[in-house]
């Protein structure tokens, strides 16, 4: 790291801590939670040092600051609401346990099977999204496809998936 690039990374965590309170402001008058204001703040925080090479020039910092807020309160707040509805992890496991799941060794030798069947491509994606547990963003990235493309092959192999284990199960006789 070059001199100059110590710099500028410093001044980049150096707006973070002076431009604290415009950024908390601004969070909580989008989202009206002070707990999530600060959240969102550790966020942009986290964005402008990661990022330090794109800050703006100091003239033109303020208003990409708070475009940087704004983006972090609404994606914050979409996750927040999404969380809401999830039972708590006691309950969960509760649950879990009044339901106790046998495995199912016909089933996952007939998923296997299915999936070795499939592209290249699309076991990739299936292997990135529900192995990996990557988000379909990461894995348009990683296949050099658009997220819409990424969302159509997966939709496209989870069906040919579905189909294959029913065809599979039905000539096997296990018919659930």
């Amino acid at each position: 790291m070059q001199i100059e690039d110590s710099d500028a990374r410093g001044d980049a965590m150096q707006l973070a801590i002076v431009h604290r309170r415009m950024i908390e402001a601004h969070a909580f008058s989008i989202t009206r939670d002070f707990h999530l204001a600060d959240d969102v703040y550790q966020e942009v925080a986290t964005v402008l040092i990661a990022h330090w090479q794109q800050v703006p020039a100091k003239d033109r910092v303020l208003p990409w600051l708070k475009e940087v807020t704004r983006r972090k309160a609404l994606e914050l707040q979409r996750k927040q609401a999404r969380l809401k509805g999830m039972l708590s992890h006691e309950a969960m496991e509760k649950v879990e346990a009044a339901f106790p799941i046998e495995a199912d060794a016909g089933l996952a030798k007939a998923l296997a099977n299915c999936v070795d069947k499939l592209s290249d491509t699309a076991r990739q994606a299936i292997h990135g999204r529900y192995v990996e547990n990557l988000d379909v963003p990461l894995v348009a990235q990683r296949l050099g496809r658009t997220v819409q493309g990424a969302y159509s092959l997966l939709k496209r192999a989870r069906l040919m998936l579905e189909e294959c284990v029913a065809r599979a199960r039905r000539q096997s006789g296990e018919v659930r």
